[in-house]
């Protein structure tokens, strides 16, 4: 059992790590023109930062069902 608790957290590092890279990705390729307000737009990477961190599978509920628009691409 102690394994499967250490794969968890090493799991979970790697998501925090993938999250924190993106979320550096997007402050440094801000842009007024593209993003709007500095303050919106970094609220929005905190917001994105911690949505990145969960497990995709935590992400859904149970009754979660895609959604695709006209041309195939998922939307929800």
């Amino acid at each position: 059992m102690g394994n499967n608790s250490s794969s968890n957290q090493e799991y979970l590092n790697e998501l925090e790590a993938e999250a924190l890279r993106k979320f550096n990705i997007r402050v440094k390729g801000y842009s007024y023109p593209h993003h709007g307000d500095y303050y919106m737009y970094i609220e929005w990477c905190r917001g994105q930062y911690q949505l990145d961190g969960i497990p995709l599978s935590c992400r859904y509920g149970a009754g979660y069902k895609k959604q695709y628009d006209l041309d195939g691409n998922q939307i929800y």
